[in-house]
Order: structure tokens, then sequence, then C-alpha cells
């Protein structure tokens, strides 16, 4: 599994507090995966929590499929899911595909890399906020 965290805000790095998210994306989803809506992330609060999740894509790669209103340096968002997580649990997340996604992924016959933004409010104290990314390269099949 690839795993990226990051720490709610004034937690100090080297043992401070517990960070409010983690995302993690396990290895081996394809690009089917993402097409068949079976491509999902297993988030973790530290506390009661909202998040929200983008996947996104290179906007070279994006150019190279067809998709429409691609600016350079900025990724192009192929999906997302939101919602409500309870306190230490982890849970998995399947990301819906947008309806352009649906239509030039399956271009992607040589695979994709995706990149993966979480970020989460606590549900208690909405001032502590936190966010994780993750990055996964799928295969085809």
């Amino acid at each position: 599994m690839l795993v990226a965290l990051a720490m709610a805000p004034g937690a100090i790095a080297a043992g401070g507090k517990t960070p409010l998210v983690v995302a993690k994306a396990p290895l081996g989803q394809t690009v089917q995966d993402l097409l068949k809506g079976k491509f999902v992330e297993k988030v973790t609060c530290s506390r009661a929590c909202t998040m929200t999740t983008s996947v996104v894509i290179r906007p070279r790669m994006a150019r190279r499929l067809g998709f429409t209103k691609v600016v350079d340096g900025q990724w192009v968002e192929i999906g997302s899911a939101k919602r409500v997580l309870s306190a230490k649990t982890p849970t998995k997340v399947t990301i819906r595909l947008n309806a352009q996604a649906k239509r030039r992924l399956v271009k992607a016959n040589s695979g994709l890399q995706v990149l993966g933004r979480v970020n989460a409010t606590s549900n208690r104290t909405p001032r502590t906020r936190g966010s994780a990314g993750w990055v996964v390269t799928c295969s085809w099949r």
C-alpha cells in the first residue's frame, strides 16, 4: 500500500499530536477498476470528520486522452467522493468518475498514474482540518 498523511494544524511532526486524517490507496488497482466503479481508498480520521477526496491526473496525460479545457500546470480531476467518517474507523471510500473521465479513460490502455487528495474537517471542531495524499500507477488490467 502507498500511504501519505498530513498533520493536523499545530501538530508537531516528531511525536506531537496524532494526524487528523490518513489515506491509503491499495496497490494493484487498475484503470478497469476505475471504469467499473471499484477503485477504492482507505481513509481513517483520528476523530469524527467529514472528508472529501478527489482523484486527478497530469494535464499532459489528460490532453493525450482527449480531455477538454485542460490548463497547463493544473491537474485534471477525474473523480471524487465525500463521506462522513467515524473516529478511528478505517473506511473504504469508492471513487466515482465524472462523465468526461468515464468516456476518456477507455483510451488509457497503457496504464495511468493517478493522484488522490483528501481533505478532512473535524465534525466537533470545524477549525481542525487536515489533508493527505497518495499516488498510484494503475495498469490497464
